[in-house]
């Protein structure tokens, strides 16, 4: 058995039968290569997914989100 230890999950996945995701030092998942996503590799990976990282805020855009007082150069 060989083993290869990279992030670039596309050669991962074209090298590997079977991928091993480990997280601060605990074995999170072993799928073979065919049947897991990068996607999936990588919330696995970092515990959520990517979407949750920046998720979409609704603003109102009739409401100024930032103000300026007392302007010194007004």
């Amino acid at each position: 058995m060989l083993e290869y230890i990279s992030h670039r999950l596309e050669e991962v996945k074209r090298l590997a039968h079977c991928i091993t995701v480990l997280r601060d030092g605990h074995l999170i998942a072993t799928r073979k290569a065919g049947e897991i996503s990068p996607n999936e590799i990588v919330r696995l990976m970092v515990g959520r997914s990517l979407q949750d990282l920046f998720p979409k805020k609704n603003y109102n855009r009739d409401e100024p989100l930032v103000g300026l007082r007392h302007c010194l150069a007004c």
